[in-house]
């Protein structure tokens, strides 16, 4: 019998007896039922770049189960932005969106850190822009993680 089928055996015989198969919770799996139940504290760190590689941030995101709240968790935003390579009037900043609603963290035209703590959220993701200041939107942004 070879390895492959004696994983599935197992595997098979681990739900038939009642246990649950758990993994790691991805990435991304803040707000999911999977991560509370895998993984009930956990973070998941990268470094996003903006398009046509003007800035960068080295960002980390840390989530808990929320008690008393289902599928809603506790935890932090926080890095570093880098103003790598930009135009001199822009600066580069980190969106953040916890459950849909997005703001921005770290502006900057050098290196600047950031931490926000977020609460009672299902989802929360990260991306990193440009920004003129004195404008409303920004540009060249890499894409949710």
């Amino acid at each position: 019998m070879n390895m492959r089928s004696r994983i599935g055996m197992a595997s098979a015989a681990a739900l038939v007896g009642g246990l649950a198969v758990t993994a790691a919770a991805p990435a991304d799996a803040v707000g999911h039922r999977t991560a509370s139940a895998a993984q009930p504290a956990a973070s998941a760190h990268t470094r996003l770049w903006t398009e046509r590689g003007y800035g960068f941030a080295d960002v980390k995101k840390t989530w808990t189960a929320q008690p008393g709240w289902p599928g809603r968790y506790r935890g932090t935003v926080s890095g570093t932005v880098h103003h790598y390579h930009a135009p001199g009037n822009r600066n580069v900043l980190v969106e953040v969106s916890t459950d849909g609603r997005i703001f921005r963290l770290g502006e900057a035209s050098g290196t600047r850190t950031f931490s926000r703590p977020y609460k009672y959220t299902k989802r929360v993701l990260l991306r990193v822009c440009l920004h003129r200041p004195g404008a409303s939107g920004v540009s060249f942004c890499s894409r949710w993680w």
